[in-house]
């Protein structure tokens, strides 16, 4: 991947010149060594920085559309690499302070993937985050996004709790996209990797994907908003998450909407508030699971 592939060589090189001091006698030699450690130093900074806060990920495919090592069926490898940048910017749509709608066009300023190479073995690209200006202080939106949705796609090659529980935290626009990369990858005949360098998948065989695909598409989520009042007896501000008791002692846990501080909520702890929920239910084969976003809370 294009920043951990230039972290990589920058310590490779950092290595092989703290050697050549090591083995240096000449006094001249050692001081220009020296100098160039501290280049190469400054080399490594930069480069890990990059691996750490921008999207980077290798998307490699094999199977009928690919042959060998030499190239890829040219309108599968373009449909497929539209698709799966779709499903990566609803993501990050989905992350941003204002979400995403179930439908309507994307936010303008949604951050996109560039293709910077390609890779042989199996046949796929390069997919990373090229900023116009400095790098975030920590992992982007985009970043966090194609974690995201690499782990939705992993989920639903895995179990139907698996997929529930990453779907839980999506609106149900997310799953639509989903469904459309899954659908374009098997209706191909291709199997798929991918590699973020924090999250990975691999679906090597056919069966594999259309399992991924019968599971997403036989999943509905429904949304709706609801109000509550119990006490607020669970509050994980470092995790966003919260627990509400409600009058007859039933607990509503789930997370908090990621535009809100938690913080906000410290004084509430433990008391009775009045909270404003969005319910996800999601179901499939007739098993309904029920998911909780905590939208703002108050005194009753």
């Amino acid at each position: 991947m294009r920043y951990t592939r230039a972290a990589a060589y920058a310590r490779a090189n950092l290595g092989a010149i703290r050697q050549l001091l090591e083995k240096s006698g000449s006094a001249i030699e050692r001081v220009n060594l020296q100098d160039r450690i501290e280049e190469w130093e400054g080399e490594v900074t930069a480069a890990e920085r990059l691996a750490a806060t921008l999207a980077e990920a290798a998307v490699l495919f094999d199977g009928t559309p690919v042959k060998a090592s030499i190239g890829i069926d040219a309108a599968f490898g373009g449909q497929s690499v539209r698709v799966f940048q779709e499903l990566v910017t609803t993501v990050a749509a989905d992350l941003s302070p204002r979400g995403v709608g179930e439908r309507g066009r994307l936010p303008a300023d949604v951050p996109r993937l560039l293709i910077t190479d390609v890779d042989v073995g199996s046949f796929g690209f390069q997919l990373a985050e090229v900023p116009d200006q400095e790098p975030p202080a920590g992992p982007s939106r985009l970043k966090d996004a194609l974690d995201v949705s690499t782990r939705l796609l992993k989920a639903a090659g895995e179990s139907d709790d698996a997929f529930a529980h990453e779907l839980a935290e999506r609106s149900p626009r997310v799953l639509k996209k989903l469904k459309d990369f899954l659908e374009v990858i098997d209706d191909a005949g291709a199997t798929l990797k991918v590699e973020t360098g924090r999250a990975s998948l691999r679906f090597e065989t056919a069966e594999h994907i259309r399992a991924a695909r019968e599971r997403a598409s036989s999943t509905l989520v429904e949304e709706a908003s609801d109000a509550k009042v119990g006490v607020l007896q669970g509050l994980m501000q470092e995790r966003a998450r919260f627990e509400l008791r409600l009058d007859d002692g039933t607990v509503l846990a789930g997370r908090i909407d990621p535009t809100v501080d938690p913080a906000t909520f410290a004084g509430l702890y433990n008391q009775p508030v009045r909270a404003s929920l969005r319910k996800l239910t999601i179901s499939r084969g007739g098993r309904p699971r029920v998911a909780w976003l905590l939208l703002d809370a108050s005194a009753p």
